[in-house]
């Protein structure tokens, strides 16, 4: 394989050399994948390639393992792309692992559903509730 990564970077570069060890490192799965990808140097390189892929999974063994300061930032990718497939629930969660409870309330504002918006907000901070009612107030004078 190694010389898949070597034929990759002689004939298109860097880029090319890297997506091969993240997809080699990918097929390993695992603490396996992982030392692989830190072995050749491109953790980095292969966290974004990962959460571009939506292989949340093995974005976080890599930040687990390699990138502990990145997995907040994996969490929040990860949340924004489970907002995108309406799993509000799922989503609300990771933001709040990735310290963003300000985006879980946003979500729900930008959804419309206040109770939800407001319930968290009660959870976080009581004086960010007013946002939720400006917003609900402001959708309200719209229609």
């Amino acid at each position: 394989m190694r010389f898949r990564i070597g034929i990759a970077r002689q004939h298109g570069g860097p880029v090319p050399a890297q997506q091969v060890a993240f997809f080699w490192a990918k097929k390993l799965g695992g603490d396996a994948g992982v030392k692989l990808l830190n072995k050749l140097g491109h953790a980095e390189q292969a966290l974004e390639l990962a959460c571009e892929q939506h292989a949340y999974e093995f974005a976080f063994d890599i930040a687990r393992l390699l990138l502990k300061d990145r997995l907040p930032e994996v969490h929040y990718k990860y949340a924004l792309h489970l907002e995108d497939e309406r799993r509000y629930a799922d989503a609300e969660a990771e933001f709040l692992k990735a310290k963003r409870p300000r985006d879980a309330v946003l979500m729900y504002v930008q959804i419309k559903d206040w109770d939800r918006g407001k319930k968290e907000k009660q959870k976080k901070r009581r004086t960010e509730i007013i946002e939720i009612y400006l917003f609900s107030t402001k959708n309200c004078t719209s229609k």
